[in-house]
């Protein structure tokens, strides 16, 4: 009773310094910003080609400014501010907090249970904020203008609205959870989130390169520009990229439960 009462106390604080007010005003701001920026560059689009826009993230051996640095800034955000919080949890955590949650399986699930909640509001809360948007700018909240010209360039059938939807929230919720495991796997061997959150940047940037095996990295894969869907042939189907984003996140969760007590030695 007392391991579930500290279970409870650790996760509810746990979610209390996810969600600070600070923190909230950098997702609000930024995923803000992502969509004023898209809107500034774009004459005439609808809800679904905001959507669009905004996940499209990045494709294999090309580049595209725009596209790559909202990529980098949307998937950042969250994982900037997970980092952050497991620096500040390595920071806070004493002596006697080891002692008093008496198992570690405690503490390492209320740090997995926070992330995920994290990481379905923030990509939840960013979908609101495009409907919102589009609902103030009036823009058209079905069919498609700018993605005509993507759908006809590949030739493959336009997507309606829910299953864009979907493709969107189980991949980027899928490849985020992906993420958040590397950097706490390093956390764990190395007592600094730092590490793990720049190797991600780096495979980032080799992902632009034209490599065959590259198409089957799953950091990136959420990228609707990676998706059969939206790109035709040169992309992998959307049940293939869940399937790999599945496979990798519950590998890593495994690697996770046997890595999380070294931070404790």
């Amino acid at each position: 009773m007392n391991l579930q009462r500290g279970n409870f106390k650790l996760y509810f604080w746990n979610i209390y310094m996810l969600f600070s007010k600070l923190n909230i005003l950098i997702i609000v701001i930024l995923s803000n910003l992502l969509v004023a920026s898209i809107l500034i560059t774009q004459d005439s689009i609808t809800y679904n080609d905001l959507n669009i826009l905004l996940f499209y993230g990045h494709g294999v051996g090309y580049f595209n400014l725009m596209d790559f640095l909202i990529l980098l800034v949307y998937n950042g955000i969250p994982l900037y501010i997970l980092s952050f919080f497991l620096e500040q949890d390595n920071i806070d955590r004493g002596f006697h907090l080891t002692i008093r949650i008496k198992q570690k399986r405690i503490w390492y699930l209320s740090i997995f249970g926070s992330a995920v909640i994290f990481i379905f509001t923030y990509v939840v809360v960013s979908l609101i904020i495009c409907f919102i948007v589009s609902c103030l700018f009036g823009l058209p909240l079905s069919g498609y203008d700018y993605g005509n010209d993507l759908f006809n360039y590949t030739g493959v059938e336009k997507i309606n609205l829910i299953n864009l939807l979907l493709i969107i929230m189980t991949s980027k919720i899928l490849e985020l959870l992906l993420c958040f495991l590397i950097i706490f796997i390093f956390f764990c061997y190395t007592k600094t989130a730092a590490v793990g959150y720049i190797l991600l940047q780096i495979i980032y940037i080799i992902c632009l390169f034209d490599l065959d095996f590259i198409g089957y990295i799953p950091i990136g894969m959420s990228s609707l520009g990676r998706m059969s869907e939206f790109v035709g042939l040169s992309g992998l189907s959307y049940i293939s990229s869940i399937s790999i984003l599945s496979f990798w996140v519950c590998l890593l969760v495994l690697i996770s439960i046997r890595s999380y007590k070294r931070i404790f030695n």
